[in-house]
């Protein structure tokens, strides 16, 4: 029996799609705003789960930083 599932970084554009009807779906978004977070994030640093060659979960690498009393 063969896995379906499959676990990675965005590879071609039909993928980079995906992601964003899935940012759409989750966030509420456009999707013109869900092609802008791809953007800003950048879709390397992104990972997604595909069932059968579909998006069906998105995973982002953001660093974040503090800032503390305007530092």
């Amino acid at each position: 029996m063969k896995f379906q599932y499959r676990y990675g970084s965005t590879c071609s554009s039909q993928e980079i799609q995906q992601l964003n009807t899935v940012l759409c779906q989750c966030f509420g978004n456009s999707l013109v705003d869900g092609e802008n977070y791809l953007k800003r994030v950048g879709a390397e640093n992104f990972r997604f789960l595909t069932y059968q060659d579909r998006a069906i979960a998105l995973f982002s690498n953001l660093s974040y930083g503090t800032m503390v009393w305007g530092k």
